[in-house]
């Protein structure tokens, strides 16, 4: 029986896996703009070329670069520059390999249609952590149920499709999770666990500074269970990726290299905090000024940054409960984030620092879910009905004329009263939850679907880029 219970989750899984991937192709190259986030030619040229020709060239603002070429692409000039040294390199050989293989042809000529196929093998890997994880933790009802929420999230679809650092981040915080819980769950050996979170911790941080979250982790969940070579062994793994780094700045040119991390630290953290109050201030995956209002993204993002008062009610969480395990490696990543970055100035938003948090906040929306399932509680269905239901509208608004949209109050006044005759009749309750729930995840698939229409985006470029790309 067991065994079939485990089929039957591992199939359902892959289901939505597929169904993820689909959604996440549709229109990929052009929806996010490839004028989103310039990090992403960033990557592929400067590890297309330094797989190529054994030194990395890319654009960059930073001022430390003092010879520079221009070469012109998707409309703006950029500033080349050599060697491109400036960050970890895992992201630019991934992205620069992604491109070598699929694009034949001259490295600036690259268009997002190839850049971006990185980033969705990627976040179909998350796809798949995200599900198991959340299956360990809290059962493989709302592993499925979590997996589904992340693979039909309109603002998790968008940027799961950008190829930056954080969606290499995010699989290899997974990752190390997953190991760490199978290990206290006695299904890995210590041995097998020890190496999996060295590898997962060098890889990490060989990505991103930030990735210095995945050791740390770690690292601390080992230490608080009295595996004190665990925790050795994962700040080891830090430690050698630094200085794997360091070396790289040697090979090159130390000197530019030492100058380069100066820059790169005064822009990271110029001017007063904002990073916590942006989360919810600024709801999207870009800059101000393209706002994407996803109720199911702010509902889940609530309910992580309160998770530790009311995940486990009562009871006390010790350092062995997985429930515990699976809080520290969201909330280290959440501080060190803050501690690590200002997020003042334009770019204060829902955005990519933030991606590895979404697979734990859509477990978490799936959990609270899971347990009105069981109570039924009325606040609680009050909260889902209020962000989820008025988003749910919003978004099926949204594909009917400006003319119709004052109607949304009356559509959302019958929801309501649905939703409130079904609290008096108890025996509709999960009838009427299950309804919204499918209506939630329809309309969510269709806005998806339609995202090139639905997102902010520079529409006066958008009829050339339909050409460019297609």
């Amino acid at each position: 029986m067991k065994s079939f219970t485990n089929f039957r989750f591992l199939l359902l899984l892959l289901l939505i896996i597929i169904f993820g991937f689909f959604l996440r192709l549709k229109d990929y190259d052009m929806v996010p703009s490839p004028y989103e986030d310039f990090d992403e030619v960033h990557y592929a040229w400067g590890g297309a070329t330094w797989l190529k020709e054994g030194t990395p060239r890319s654009w960059s603002y930073l001022n430390s670069y003092k010879n520079s070429t221009e070469v012109e692409r998707f409309g703006v000039k950029w500033k080349i520059v050599s060697p491109v040294i400036e960050k970890q390199p895992l992201y630019f050989w991934l992205s620069g390999a992604n491109v070598n293989l699929l694009h034949g042809g001259e490295v600036f000529d690259v268009t997002h249609r190839t850049i971006r196929i990185l980033p969705i093998l990627l976040g179909i890997v998350t796809v798949f952590l995200t599900g198991t994880v959340a299956a360990l933790v809290f059962g493989k009802n709302v592993g499925l149920i979590s997996s589904l929420l992340f693979s039909t999230n309109p603002t998790i679809v968008l940027a799961n499709r950008m190829s930056v650092t954080e969606n290499l981040i995010t699989p290899l915080l997974l990752g190390t999770l997953l190991t760490v819980l199978l290990f206290l769950k006695n299904k890995v050996t210590f041995k097998i666990s020890l190496v999996t979170v060295a590898l997962l911790s060098f890889l990490a941080m060989l990505t991103k500074q930030i990735g210095v979250t995945v050791g740390l982790a770690a690292a601390t969940v080992y230490i608080a269970n009295k595996k004190y070579l665990g925790g050795v062994i994962a700040f080891a793994a830090v430690g050698l990726s630094v200085l794997v780094y360091v070396l790289i700045g040697y090979l090159y040119d130390f000197s530019l290299w030492a100058s380069l991390q100066n820059d790169v630290k005064v822009k990271t953290i110029a001017g007063l905090p904002e990073v916590i109050n942006a989360i919810f201030a600024y709801p999207g995956i870009s800059a101000k000024n393209r706002l994407f209002f996803d109720g199911g993204m702010l509902a889940s993002i609530i309910l992580f940054a309160t998770s530790p008062f009311w995940i486990s009610g009562d009871k006390k969480i010790k350092v062995n409960d997985p429930v515990f395990i699976f809080l520290v490696f969201p909330f280290m990543y959440l501080t060190l984030m803050v501690l690590g970055a200002s997020g003042s100035g334009a770019f204060s938003y829902f955005n990519k620092y933030i991606y590895p948090l979404f697979p734990f906040s859509s477990i978490l929306l799936a959990v609270f879910m899971a347990k009105l399932w069981k109570s039924l509680g009325f606040f609680e269905m009050l909260f889902l009905m209020l962000i989820l239901g008025s988003t749910t509208i919003r978004f099926g608004f949204l594909f009917l004329g400006r003319q119709y949209h004052y109607l949304w109050q009356y559509t959302f006044l019958l929801a309501f009263m649905v939703f409130l005759v079904s609290w008096i009749f108890a025996k509709y309750r999960r009838i009427v939850i299950t309804f919204y729930f499918i209506i939630f995840l329809m309309v969510n698939v269709l806005v998806v679907m339609n995202l090139i229409w639905i997102y902010p985006a520079e529409t006066e470029r958008l009829s050339d880029l339909l050409k460019l790309f297609r």
